[in-house]
């Protein structure tokens, strides 16, 4: 009897140290997971909570940046820039405009002096002269030949007279036209050896590429001409980043190379 209560009592006493033993260890897994939260957390001094200006607020959705990074050029439609060229060479003698002067279609913007000038309105004036003998003696030598009274080599002859004259005339003419010499000056005896260059657009210049006593030919750049009103702005994106890209969408474009970087708001 006295040996079954002295194992009861055994049994008793090592289920209280067992039922210990996992208290213990319970405890103290607890308070080493209180360690690691306490040196997960941030702690903020008064000073610097202050000096950084923070304040307590409620938890909210806010809106954040997201910006996509692109390359690209400021550039004009085709139509908008114009190059100005000598339909024939010569030496400039007058260049009155600078780089970053606006002009109006139109406007003077310089003059060319060569003596071939002189020599084309000097053709253009004789085959003028030529033209009216020429067509009176083609239409007398058409009514002899309906007539029977001349041959047909005189009357073809004054044809292609008077044909050769009409073709000379109006290849003259328009190009004294190119050279912007009106043809009714010429006609009344005003030669010159300056024409003057006008502009083609409306807008700014960008180049000059003469001065003064400088010799252009017709491939001759002589200056550019750009009209900033449909001014646009060609870009280069990512595939990725296409969809991101809407319609009223701020850019920011960048001081070198020109990187423009479109906002989207986001919320989280």
């Amino acid at each position: 009897m006295q040996r079954i209560i002295y194992n009861i009592l055994t049994l008793s006493l090592l289920i209280t140290l067992f039922s210990c033993g996992e208290k213990e260890s319970e405890n103290g897994k607890s308070k080493k997971q209180q360690e690691e939260t306490v040196e997960r957390r941030l702690f903020v001094s008064k000073a610097q909570f202050k000096g950084s200006k923070m304040r307590l607020g409620n938890i909210e959705s806010m809106s954040f940046p997201v910006t996509v990074k692109t390359t690209g050029m400021i550039d004009v439609p085709p139509e908008n820039r114009a190059v100005v060229n000598a339909t024939r060479g010569g030496y400039i003698k007058t260049v009155p405009l600078l780089i970053g002067d606006k002009v109006q279609k139109g406007q003077t913007l310089l003059t060319i002096e060569n003596p071939e000038f002189i020599t084309l309105q000097q053709d253009y004036m004789e085959v003028n002269e030529k033209l009216g003998f020429l067509k009176a003696e083609y239409e007398r030598q058409k009514t002899m030949m309906e007539e029977n009274i001349t041959s047909q080599k005189s009357f073809l002859q004054a044809q292609s007279n008077y044909k050769t004259a009409v073709a000379s005339y109006n290849g003259l003419r328009k190009q004294l036209t190119l050279l912007n010499i009106s043809p009714s000056q010429v006609e009344s005896g005003n030669i010159s050896s300056v024409v003057s260059i006008y502009a083609p657009i409306s807008g700014s210049i960008t180049k000059v590429n003469v001065t003064r006593g400088t010799y252009v030919s017709p491939a001759t750049s002589i200056m550019e001409i750009i009209d900033n009103d449909h001014i646009h702005l060609e870009l280069s994106v990512f595939e990725k980043d296409i969809m991101k890209l809407k319609k009223g969408h701020k850019s920011i474009l960048g001081s070198q190379n020109l990187q423009p970087m479109f906002l989207k708001q986001k919320s989280i």
